[in-house]
């Protein structure tokens, strides 16, 4: 079962910020712009995105999403952190959800071996126990089963 798993991890905060009858489409992504630059500027991205964002999930913790898996979020998410460098602020990126806005923290290669040795073993133990469970089960129907030969 050796052998490395590596998986290239990021950890990223972001605001949200979704367009609604209030604040259209390009009115949100100004404003999402404009979070941007405050960031640049100096002002705390947690603060902001505690105050703006509308990622119910994250905004609470200043916008921290932690460490994060490829293909974890949606394909313009995961292209706009790819193209950012650690320590930096991406453009307003266009998802599903609304107006983006990600700074990456830092970046890391993970080894998940280990996880998947335990998932492996677990998954077989699983199927084990089921198995055991089934023909438990079948023998009591068979002993239960009334056949009347005549």
């Amino acid at each position: 079962m050796g052998g490395e798993q590596l998986v290239r991890q990021t950890d990223v905060r972001h605001i949200l910020i979704k367009p609604t009858e209030v604040l259209d489409e390009v009115e949100a992504e100004a404003l999402a712009g404009e979070l941007k630059q405050r960031i640049e500027a100096g002002e705390d991205f947690g603060d902001l995105a505690r105050q703006y964002s509308d990622d119910i999930g994250s905004a609470a913790e200043g916008g921290e999403l932690g460490w994060t898996n490829p293909g974890q979020m949606v394909p313009e998410f995961e292209a706009a952190m790819a193209g950012t460098s650690e320590g930096a602020i991406s453009e307003p990126v266009r998802s599903e959800f609304g107006w983006h806005i990600l700074e990456v923290e830092a970046r890391r290669d993970k080894d998940f071996s280990s996880e998947m040795q335990r998932n492996q073993v677990a998954g077989y133990i699983r199927e084990q126990k089921y198995q055991e469970e089934l023909e438990a089960w079948l023998r009591k129907i068979r002993e239960e089963a009334f056949v009347d030969i005549k």
